[in-house]
């Protein structure tokens, strides 16, 4: 029993690690109007914008107010996820559950997984995206978006008004332990928001929820709803830390 709870363990902690901008004057769209980008509201469903605003910034009693992003083009390295809050339950309903928030501070611990995202063509709310998602030196996940969406949003930040950029997408994620044979997918609805600084971006958070998942053994996957809130783990050894721009 014992070896396979370990087992199951091992196997989850690789899971985790799933409106100007360029153009003049003439061709502003304003935030709510253009037709080709997803409604933020639908793609990223309060539950989510509420964790991330309680566990990111620590403030749960306000929603994102919406305005014109700035320009957030660059390639940007994560090196090392810190977890804030997670409510996670995986292989829900059999006897080996494992509740991840008895696991957060070993999970913490070793801070293995890194993201590196490059962000190009920003036309006022849209994006292209390539996505990379590392635990330890084996990339996890490589993804590529031709429609992820930027929005600006004014926040409380503990007190104070920031105004951030909100990088939202949605995608598909498989189970990512190569060779497993498990068939299993899950519809990951995500978000990236911080400040951009001259050298990269500040207070960076990263959220994600299971939208939905299939197969048959979807069941070794995180439950519906479930999130998780993160930050870059430099942040948590100094606050003031940038996550850089490498290029």
């Amino acid at each position: 029993m014992k070896t396979r709870l370990f087992v199951c363990l091992s196997a989850c902690l690789l899971m985790f690690f799933c409106s100007c901008t360029k153009n003049d004057t003439s061709t502003i769209i304003l935030m709510g109007e253009e037709n080709n980008v997803a409604d933020f509201d639908t793609l990223c469903p309060e539950i989510l914008q509420r964790a991330m605003l309680q566990h990111g910034y620590g403030s749960g009693d306000m929603s994102f107010h919406l305005v014109t992003p700035h320009n957030i083009e660059g390639k940007y390295v994560v090196d090392g996820m810190y977890i804030l809050h997670t409510n996670e339950v995986f292989r829900a309903g059999t006897d080996y559950e494992i509740q991840m928030t008895d696991h957060v501070d070993e999970l913490n611990a070793l801070h293995s997984d890194s993201l590196v995202f490059e962000l190009a063509e920003q036309n006022n709310s849209s994006i292209k995206m390539h996505y990379q998602l590392f635990s330890g030196a084996d990339l996890t996940y490589d993804l590529q978006f031709d429609n992820a969406f930027v929005a600006g949003a004014v926040i409380d930040n503990r007190g104070v008004n920031d105004t951030v950029f909100i990088l939202y997408y949605e995608c598909v994620k498989g189970y990512p332990v190569k060779d497993s044979g498990w068939d299993c997918e899950y519809k990951s609805r995500e978000l990236i928001t911080g400040v951009v600084t001259e050298g990269g971006i500040k207070d960076f958070r990263f959220g994600c929820i299971c939208h939905d998942k299939w197969g048959e053994d979807d069941y070794l996957l995180q439950r519906v709803d479930d999130y998780r809130i993160s930050m870059d783990y430099n942040t948590q050894v100094s606050p003031d830390y940038v996550t850089p721009r490498i290029n």
